[in-house]
This record gives structure tokens, sequence and C-alpha cells, in this order.
């Protein structure tokens, strides 16, 4: 209803845009904005937005602990980012205060378990773990003080915790019976 109303959006790790264009056509009311600290995906990202003809969609190139710090948008996303992010921590608390009370965050990351064993059932372990030395890791590791969560590091234990640690109260887990993501609900 807030979107059809006239929500704000923020993509955080929005890439090239193609969640937030998906959403930005299809509730036209509301205004998207998206963050992510690529230059060549911001700009292929305002590119796309301007054939489309979008004219309710932002797109700033900064990473995602240079959110604005006042609580002014109703829906956050975060897909298959924050485990590729440096400081997911610091990011979860510039999402906490840029939110607002009454707003909605969801969180998509890859679908994972607290205890590797468990993973081992997963069929496309070796393949994911694979992406994780070769993109995931090194992204969430350039920096010196960088977490390394990587491609299976943010199981659904590991998720609530530090969203509690931002500032968040509640934590709900959504399965939708897709075989390589877990998807979370977190609110203020």
């Amino acid at each position: 209803d807030k979107l059809e109303a006239g929500a704000k959006v923020l993509d955080v790790g929005c890439g090239a845009g193609v969640a937030l264009f998906t959403m930005a056509g299809v509730y036209p009311q509301s205004r998207f904005c998206g963050y992510d600290p690529s230059e060549n995906a911001i700009g292929r990202a305002r590119e796309k937005a301007a054939e489309m003809g979008l004219e309710n969609v932002e797109l700033v190139c900064a990473r995602g602990e240079e959110l604005p710090a006042e609580a002014g948008f109703d829906l956050v996303i975060t897909f298959d980012c924050l485990h590729d992010m440096t400081r997911p921590d610091l990011v979860m608390q510039a999402i906490r205060r840029t939110i607002k009370d009454d707003g909605t965050w969801l969180l998509k990351d890859i679908r994972s378990h607290h205890e590797f064993e468990k993973n081992l059932r997963n069929p496309m372990l070796a393949m994911m773990y694979g992406f994780s030395v070769s993109a995931c890791m090194s992204s969430a590791l350039s920096e010196s003080d960088g977490m390394g969560l990587g491609t299976l590091g943010l199981p659904p234990r590991l998720a609530e915790e530090m969203t509690v640690t931002a500032g968040f109260s509640t934590f709900l887990q959504h399965d939708f019976e897709d075989p390589a993501n877990l998807y979370y609900e977190v609110r203020p």
C-alpha cells in the first residue's frame, strides 16, 4: 500500500539498478534511490534510467556507510551484497539511521547455515565457495578492517545478531523456496 501511495525506497548496493528499475516502473508514485560505490555500475544505471524514462529514480555513487543521516526511507533493500562489503556492520547502522521507525528493510542473502556441516548438504556448495574466494571474499577483505564474510558468511543467526546490534528490534526469516537465497524482514 505504501508503494502504491508513494513511498521512499532505498536500494543499498544497487549495482546497475535492475531491482530498482523494476519497482520504479511498477510504482510510479514512489521515489527510488540507489546507492553503489562502483562508478561503472552507477554510470550504467543512470544511462538505463534515462533510456527507460524513469523520473522517480535517483542514483548515488557512494558506499553504504555514507547513507543520509536522517530517517527518510519507508523501504530499504539489500539484495545479495552485504557479505561482499568490508564493513557490513557499519552499513547496517547506516540503514538503521536512514529508515523510518515504521519502515521495513528487506535483506536478501545467500542461503547458508551457521554450522559448516549443514552447508555441505547444498549441492551448489563448491560453486558458492569458488565465488567466495574469487569475488566475494576478495571484496570483503579489500580493506585492512574488512570483516571478510564472503559468500556463505551471513547465515540467519549472524544476520539477526548483527541487525539487533545495529539497533533493529524485529528480524523475520522468510523462505520462499529460492534454492540460493534467504530473505529477512527487518524492522526498527
